[in-house]
């Protein structure tokens, strides 16, 4: 499943936030089954753990998002969400 922000996602974002930034809005949104969180550099689950890292460009520019505010270009920016985390919990 192809993860891409919307234009809503980073007008709501909160920069700094594992819950309410732009890329975790992206995944609730498609997913709302499941407690997800965004780190810097991963994808964590409501424990905390680490259940996928992040692709190298998407981490720039949420050490960009959450340093500056600077959300510039986020209409190029995606990833593909491995299916094991696609999927709700039952």
């Amino acid at each position: 499943m192809r993860i891409q922000l919307t234009q809503q996602d980073v007008d709501q974002g909160v920069r700094g936030s594992f819950y309410h930034c732009p890329w975790a809005l992206a995944l609730r949104r498609l997913r709302p089954g499941r407690e997800l969180l965004v780190s810097n550099d991963s994808i964590k689950d409501g424990a905390g753990d680490t259940l996928y890292l992040l692709p190298r460009h998407i981490v720039a520019w949420i050490e960009l998002y959450d340093s500056f505010g600077q959300g510039d270009g986020w209409e190029s920016l995606s990833f593909e969400l491995p299916s094991r985390l696609g999927a709700p919990h039952p």
